[in-house]
């Protein structure tokens, strides 16, 4: 089982659990993630580097400070 990150103009719109990318790619354009990698609703995809960042928001901004 893989987990998938479903994209659309470069950002996360779902997250999805496949048995393959074959499978996962039925359900639209979609790119496999790690634990190391993690994607996330809302956040963006950098297809140059293959890397997912997080949706900013203020209370994420909050939270940091």
């Amino acid at each position: 089982m893989g987990k998938y990150a479903l994209i659309s103009n470069n950002i996360v719109i779902n997250i999805i659990v496949a048995d393959s990318s074959e499978e996962a790619n039925k359900v639209g354009n979609v790119i496999e993630y790690t634990d190391e990698n993690p994607a996330f609703v809302g956040g963006k995809y950098d297809p140059e580097t293959g890397k997912f960042f997080p949706l900013i928001t203020e209370e994420t901004v909050e939270e940091d400070a």
